[in-house]
């Protein structure tokens, strides 16, 4: 049986990411065990308000992502044996969300390019140090491991860049965009050795603006996205990284 795991109403979400999201967080906190078997459908459905369509999508998908294992006409269990752990959560959530992953890094990206030659171009020194202290907190939490911390690091970083281009229909573009990657970008961070890159990335990106070369701070911000884009791909598709 599952073990003091309590289910409840998803909202301001598309329904089935949202019952996706709280069965896992329920795995991870102990609270549904390997080889417990989940409450009936109807129990679940009533308790998380979805639809029986939506929460079926979700339990495809978290069998996708290896975290459910379903026996036609006996019932859904958690996984004997969860090794999917982080990697395997972040890319079975990127597997299934592809086309919509791919969209928005495409619009990021090219949003991203421009706002960092335009700081290069156009920041102002006290703006150049708000970047730096965003740099430097992304350093600091980093090598903690705490997802969420790194995560508000990251978007504070890119939000002073953005501030610094001095354009604001620009800032407030990549603050949207930046808002709808955050599913996509809290599976990004299990990626293996992402974390691990993520500050001498930044750094670079940093240098790149406070050196105050557009052109130098384009082509870096550039070559960045390419690469956090072909290591989602790697993750979804299972290629080899680039070298």
């Amino acid at each position: 049986m599952a073990a003091n795991a309590e289910f409840t109403s998803v909202k301001s979400q598309r329904l089935s990411d949202g019952a996706v999201e709280q069965i896992v967080k329920l795995v991870q906190s102990g609270r549904l065990a390997p080889g417990a078997k989940l409450p009936s459908e109807r129990q679940i459905v009533g308790q998380l308000g979805v639809s029986r369509t939506s929460y079926r999508e979700a339990v495809r998908i978290l069998e996708t992502m290896g975290v459910l294992r379903v026996i036609p006409g006996r019932g859904t269990w958690i996984m004997e044996k969860p090794t999917w752990a982080a990697t395997n959560l972040g890319t079975g959530w990127l597997a299934t969300h592809e086309r919509d992953v791919f969209e928005l890094l495409e619009v990021r990206d090219a949003l991203d390019v421009k706002a960092v030659a335009l700081a290069a171009l156009r920041g102002t020194d006290a703006q150049f140090e708000d970047i730096q202290r965003r740099l430097d907190r992304i350093r600091t939490v980093a090598g903690t491991g705490e997802v969420a911390q790194i995560l508000d690091a990251d978007t504070e970083f890119h939000a002073a860049i953005a501030d610094a281009s001095g354009n604001q229909v620009l800032k407030d573009a990549l603050a949207g965009v930046y808002e709808s990657l955050m599913d996509t970008r809290m599976a990004m961070v299990c990626i293996p050795g992402r974390l691990r890159r993520m500050e001498t990335e930044h750094r670079v990106i940093a240098e790149a603006i406070l050196s105050r070369d557009p052109e130098a701070a384009a082509r870096t911000m550039a070559q960045h996205a390419a690469r956090v884009d072909h290591e989602v791909s790697v993750a979804i598709h299972g290629q080899e990284l680039l070298k």
